[in-house]
């Protein structure tokens, strides 16, 4: 480096400084020191010439010599190969001036040779215009270094020399560079191929020195483990599969090889099925084809569609199954095939069985499903043969005939249509005969290959005759006479053929004859009518009708039998006397299976009034019974009692003569109980009765058991009473004078009439049961208002510290609605009737209190009852506590007692909100152990507005109330509160814990009357501990980053510190960055507790604190370094001594620094430890000395420098040899320029190996050395 720097280099100094500086040795050549020092000298090679490097010693090889660039350029050797990247070029000029260089390799650009340079560690300052050419040199692709006269040392793509001629070559592989290069064979899965499992064979690669694959350079043949090797210089090589494995395709990839392992694909040897579709319908395309195969254990399918001419391919099929070292079987079938086809038969393939290139051609055919259909044909007068048939469907139509045997097949016919929907075929028979009813046409679908049979049979029109007998009058029956048991006769061609009887209805329905000209006429009547003597037409003759079964409709009529009525009427006493007539007197007369005059219609019915005669007749009614019933007469006298007349002659008079008597009756009185109808079983219920004709109460006489007259009636024990007498004709009240025991006594009359009608007339009496009503009322707390709260306190910093509002819920008692009651009978409720009321507990009602808390019953029998709560109302807890109440008798004047009061109070449904704390604890700071949780309060918050019906509101997020914790970690919020949304939040926590900001919501809904207090849960609330980070950076005074410095976190309290009384270490890294995590809160100290090797331990303390989580405090520990100055002198003149070898070992043995001496005192700094011994010994001493005694000395600690002189002495008597110096000629290359590309050639043969080519320099080998 001196040498450059001073004097510049030409182009062999170059290639001697290059491999000096590396360590290069040489032996054999004629001058060594430590290599040949010109291009004489290494032309002087020969076979015992050999070179070390690295420990490894091998042959010098001629690699290209002697040959002019006009045959080949300077890069190719003899066989057309490239020399190798990092060679040593010497070129021989027979006319002029030789040359030489370093060859760099091939660059597709002068970029990519600055990338190059970059990343083998060139420096972006040595990289410039002046050290890397344009790259527009001769030599293209290739580019060198080298040192010439005009530029000094350069990087190029130049191809000449110092003068532009033709030159020899000569090259020399220096050290014996062949190395292993392996093929790593895998197949698509990752795996590596070996043997094919077919027959054993495997793959052959070429190995060629061109990307062109025209110089081959060696083979690599693959083994059974899917790897192969071959042993070929170092270089960049070139390989492509010449033979592949069977089962396997040759891979035309070429691939770029260097030494060691290299990695190539093989893809299997594939082919294609390629099917070819025809159909019978010509439709081909859109086809789907599936193939199934078995491969590697696997079962596997694909699927492809024909194009529009009916072709589908397979590609990339592979061939053999290598797990079987068989040809894959691949069956071919046809899927998803329309329904309208037969499906084609599948077909086995393999591939191996197609053409050149692995082709198999498949056909698939489709034929379109058939199938037939046969006519049956039958008659009932066997006529089978010649009948005619069309067949229609699909837009097409045929036309078959039967033969004798009544069969025709249409044979060979479609079953689907081209959407592959089923054709429904239409069969029609044509030119029925008249005397048939023409069959309904049928339709078929079809099934491939089979027949389908359809059966047409031909019948005789017959008909069914339904007759109907009606009144000739009426339509229906008159009278008791009927349309049932006429009996008609049935007549063709004026012949009887049966006899036929009405039923009830006046019907009958004839048996089905064959159609004809057919009459109806009766033959016998039925009772009550004539005989109709009528001839009734049919109208079945056969060309009236289609179908096979024909009902007729017909209708007969017939005249009733009738007669009429006449009576006389007088009224007496039955004595023997002139008979008086009874003017005016009225009687109906109507049909007795009528039931009722009103029932009866008008020709079965008449109303008479008797004439100043007594006389009256009715019209001619029909055949029947009759009723004759007296309406009116005189009010004093009796009526007739109904009587009967059977008219059964036609057009007959029936003759009556009438007498009527005077009317009385007896009274009976019974009381009853007015909603149930029950008599009242009691005696002693007293009644008075009025004569409303005579405006008086009656009274008679009793002659037992002693006379009396009586005019108040009592009852007896069953609860009636019989009067002792008649009462004669006339109208008359019934009044209620004494009720009884739990009744209500009813002064309404009851009216009452004689009127001879009945023996004994019952009057009913009845009376209600008296009642009462229950009332309840309901009370309980009601949310009010909000009352609001606010309070300050002075802190220790005198600053006024506002609490937040506090809102608390305000209750007071109200009353209220909703609450539902059940009311239930506690004993049997009975009236004196015998009813019972309500068994013992029924609820006999159930009330709900209104807005003002009240509510009652409705009217109740008197009885014990209990009151219970069965619902409260809504936000309240039910009250479980019933009361008793009994509604007693209040006296007969009075109809409902007063209303018996209760009431109930509610209590309004609590809340209890727990929760529990959980606080992070740090053993190692001692953290969460104490009374921390003393300091931990919880608020309890609206999640909502809350607002009042007063207006009052709790806002959303109001502070409610707020507790701490108990020793055990719980709390419980007990608050009054109204239903809401509300959320409990930790409001203040100890210094060390970040405050928990969770929310924890709780929605206080009603839970429902059966739940006093609700109670939530909080579960846990977890604080973590603050904790931050130290991040620290370790320089020196030039801010260069320090590592391994061992740092420690420390109590503020520290007295000393080392590592055992540190919270914790941290060592910095490479980059000098070291640091404390997850830091609890707190003040600590960050103190050095060792010094990186070659630096001052400080004594600097670094307050810090983590005072919020998250929180990264930075800082910046600087750290002096050690500094030692070794000065080597001559001990005569006190002068830098260069050349010494020197070393400084530490106190383990161990080399710590070595370097060699210089004119200038060797300067250590940041190696060594402060505080430490070291030797510091001479291993090599100049020529001319003697090595001189080791020195001990210790590093200062303070930083300042530790001065270190070792002095050598000259080796007595002997004379100092002549130094070896180069004399090189100037070619005006820079002192600077030379040095920087020196470290580049340096750095080139460091990257690629040495290879050397030499020059023969005439003009300087033999003046060269002095």
């Amino acid at each position: 480096m001196q040498t450059i720097n001073n004097l510049g280099i030409d182009c062999s100094g170059l290639v001697y400084y290059t491999l000096t500086q590396l360590g290069y040795k040489t032996s054999g050549f004629s001058w060594n020191n430590p290599v040949p020092v010109d291009t004489d000298h290494w032309l002087s090679v020969n076979d015992n010439c050999i070179i070390s490097y690295g420990g490894k010693t091998s042959k010098i090889d001629v690699e290209k010599k002697n040959i002019k660039t006009t045959d080949r350029p300077y890069w190719e050797c003899s066989n057309g190969s490239t020399i190798m990247p990092g060679s040593v070029v010497v070129a021989q000029n027979p006319y002029g001036e030789d040359h030489a260089w370093i060859y760099m390799g091939e660059f597709n650009s002068r970029s990519d040779v600055v990338s190059y340079l970059k990343s083998i560690g060139v420096s972006d300052s040595l990289i410039n215009s002046k050290t890397v050419g344009d790259g527009k040199g001769a030599g293209g692709r290739h580019w060198r270094i080298e040192s010439n006269g005009s530029e000094g040392v350069v990087i190029n793509n130049k191809t000449d020399g110092k003068t532009a001629t033709a030159m020899n070559m000569s090259a020399f592989r220096i050290t014996k560079t062949d190395v292993t290069f392996e093929i790593d064979k895998y197949n698509t899965n990752g795996d590596l191929v070996g043997k094919s499992s077919v027959d054993n064979s495997t793959a052959v690669y070429g190995i060629y020195s061109d990307k062109s694959c025209t110089k081959k350079v060696g083979k690599i043949t693959i083994g059974a483990d899917g790897t192969g090797k071959i042993q070929l210089p170092d270089s960049t090589y070139y390989a492509k599969e010449i033979k592949a494995p069977t089962g396997y395709s040759v891979d035309s990839t070429v691939y770029t090889i260097k030494a060691g392992k290299n990695k190539v694909k093989e893809d299997y040897e594939t082919g294609t099925i390629k099917i070819n579709k025809t159909a019978e319908d010509g439709i081909i395309s859109g086809r789907e084809f599936k193939i199934t195969y078995s491969y590697n254990g696997k079962s596997l399918s694909e699927t492809a569609k024909t194009n529009a001419k009916g072709i589908a391919t397979f590609d990339d099929l592979k061939v053999y199954d290598m797990s079987t070292g068989k040809a894959i079987t691949y069956t071919v079938c046809e899927i998803n095939v329309d329904t309208r086809y037969e499906t084609p038969k599948a077909q086995n393939v393999t591939l191996t069985s197609g053409d050149v290139d692995l082709t198999v051609n498949v056909r698939f055919n489709n034929e379109l499903k058939t199938g037939s259909i046969k006519i049956n044909k039958q008659s009932e007068d066997n006529q089978n043969g010649g009948r005619e048939f069309t067949v229609t469907g699909n837009g097409k139509t045929y036309s078959i005939k039967t033969g004798s045997d009544g069969i025709a097949i249409l044979s060979d016919i479609p079953i689907y249509d081209s959407n592959n929907n089923k054709i429904t075929y239409t069969i029609s028979e044509k030119n029925v005969p008249l005397k048939y009813v023409v069959p309904a046409d049928q339709t078929a679908t079809l099934t491939a290959d089979a027949t389908s049979t359809k059966t047409f049979k031909n019948v005789l029109k017959k008909f069914t005759a339904q007759v109907t007998k009606q009144d000739s009058e009426t339509v229906s029956a008159q009278g008791d006479g009927t349309l049932a048991g006429a009996v008609y006769g049935i007549y063709r061609d004026s012949e009887l053929v049966d006899t036929y009887t009405t039923d009830e209805n006046g019907y009958f329905k004839t048996k089905e004859y064959v159609c004809g000209n057919y009459t109806v006429q009766e033959i016998s009547p039925s009772e009550g009518y004539l005989l109709d003597e009528t001839v009734y037409s049919v109208g079945a003759e056969a060309e009236n009708y289609s179908v096979e079964y024909n009902p007729i409709s017909m209708t007969v009529t017939e005249d009733v039998v009738k007669g009429k009525i006449s009576i006389i009427k007088h009224s007496d006493n039955g004595s023997t006397q002139i008979e008086t007539p009874e003017v005016g007197a009225e009687f109906e007369v109507y049909l007795k299976s009528s039931g009722s005059y009103e029932n009866a219609t008008e020709t079965e019915r008449d109303y008479l009034t008797c004439n100043e005669n007594g006389f009256a007749a009715t019209k001619m009614l029909p055949y029947g019974i009759y009723v004759v019933h007296q309406t009116k007469g005189w009010e004093s006298t009796e009526y007739m009692e109904d009587f009967e007349v059977v008219i059964s002659e036609n057009e007959k008079e029936y003759f009556y003569l009438l007498n009527d008597a005077v009317k009385k009756s007896f009274v009976k009185i019974v009381k009853k109980d007015a909603e149930t109808g029950n008599v009242i079983p009691v005696s002693g219920i007293g009644f008075k009765v009025w004569d409303c004709a005579n405006s008086e109460y009656i009274s008679q006489k009793i002659y037992y058991p002693s006379e009396m007259i009586l005019d108040t009636f009592y009852t007896d024990e069953s609860g009636s009473l019989m009067l002792p007498q008649e009462l004669a004709y006339g109208d008359y009240e019934l009044h209620e004078v004494q009720s009884a025991e739990g009744y209500v006594l009813d002064k309404n009359p009851v009216p009452f009439t004689i009127d001879g009608s009945v023996e004994t007339v019952v009057v009913e009496k009845t009376n209600t049961a008296q009642k009462g009503r229950i009332s309840v009322q309901k009370t309980g707390d009601i949310f009010t208002t909000v009352a609001t709260a606010s309070s300050a306190y002075t802190d220790e910093n005198c600053e006024t510290i506002v609490n937040p509002t506090t809102y608390t819920p305000v209750f007071a008692s109200g009353n209220l609605s909703g609450a539902v009651f059940q009311i239930i009978a506690v004993e049997d409720i009975v009236t004196l009737d015998g009813t019972i009321r309500a068994n013992a507990g029924d609820v006999v009602a159930e009330i709900t209190t209104d807005e003002n808390g009240y509510a009652e019953t409705g009217l109740l029998y008197l009885g014990k009852y209990e009151v219970r709560e069965i619902t409260a109302p809504d936000g309240y807890a039910l009250n479980a506590e019933s009361q008793f109440v009994e509604l007693t008798y209040a006296g007969q004047e009075i109809a409902v007692r007063d209303t018996v009061n209760t009431s109930f109070v509610n209590d309004y449904q609590g809340v209890e909100i727990s929760l529990s704390k959980v606080m992070e604890k740090d053993e190692l700071f001692n953290i969460g152990n104490s009374d921390e949780y003393t300091r931990v309060r919880f608020g309890l918050f609206a999640a909502e507005n809350i607002t009042v019906a007063d207006g009052s509101v709790i806002p959303a997020d109001g502070l409610i109330s707020e507790i701490s914790l108990a020793e055990n970690m719980s709390a419980k919020f007990d608050t009054a509160l109204p239903f809401g949304k509300y959320y409990v939040q930790e409001i203040a926590t100890d210094e060390h814990y970040v405050l928990n900001g969770k929310k924890y919501l709780v929605n206080f809904e009603y839970m429902g009357q059966e739940v006093t207090t609700v109670t939530v849960d909080c579960g846990e609330f977890k604080n973590a501990l603050k904790r931050g980070k130290i991040s620290g950076k370790k320089v020196n005074e030039n801010e260069k980053s320090l590592e391994n410095a061992l740092f420690g976190l420390f109590a503020v309290d520290t007295a000393e510190f080392t590592a055992d009384n540190a919270y914790m270490t941290a060592v910095s890294d490479e980059n000098g960055h070291f640091e404390f995590d997850k830091i609890p809160y707190g003040e600590y100290i960050v103190r050095e507790i060792e010094a990186p090797t070659g630096y001052i331990l400080s004594d600097e303390s670094y307050p810090v604190t983590i005072s919020e989580d998250g929180e990264v405090i930075e800082i910046k520990a600087v750290n002096k370094s050690t500094k030692v100055r070794i000065s080597k002198q001559d001990i005569t003149t006190g002068e830098e001594l260069p050349g010494a070898t020197l070393q400084i070992i530490d106190e383990d043995g161990n080399v710590a620094t070595e370097w060699v001496s210089t004119d200038e005192a060797h300067f250590i700094e940041g190696k060594l430890i402060a505080g430490k011994e070291y030797t510091l010994r001479e291993t090599i001493a100049p020529d001319g000395y003697e090595i001189a005694s080791e020195i001990k000395f210790t590093v200062n600690t303070d930083g300042s420098v530790t001065e270190v002189v070792m002095y050598d002495e000259h080796t007595p008597d002997l004379e100092i040899p002549p130094t070896v110096t180069i004399d090189t000629p100037n070619t005006g290359v820079s002192a600077d320029n030379s040095a920087e590309l020196y470290l580049v050639a340096a750095a080139v043969i460091m990257a690629f190996g040495m290879v050397i080519c030499k020059r023969n320099d005439k003009e300087q080998r033999k003046d060269d050395v002095k």
